[in-house]
């Protein structure tokens, strides 16, 4: 299931989010998503880190923004 949502970001038909996997593990991979046009966030671009699970059946991934997030929501 990876695979197949890791190549619809892949081939940019999720609008703003862009993914690549690191040598093709699945369990670690790496996207942007681009700052919306017509909103403060426009012409920003955010990284983060999406950690999924080896076992099956797979838990809930981990994710880290790798950029200053200022919500009130999101902790670290």
């Amino acid at each position: 299931r990876m695979f197949s949502e890791l190549r619809i970001l892949q081939e940019g038909r999720v609008p703003f989010i862009r993914a690549t996997s690191g040598a093709g593990d699945l369990c670690r991979i790496l996207a942007s998503i681009e700052g919306p046009p017509e909103t403060p966030y426009k012409g920003g671009i955010f990284w983060v880190l999406v950690y999924t699970s080896k076992l099956s059946p797979p838990g809930a991934p981990t994710i880290r923004f790798h950029v200053k997030i200022y919500q009130s929501n999101i902790d670290h």
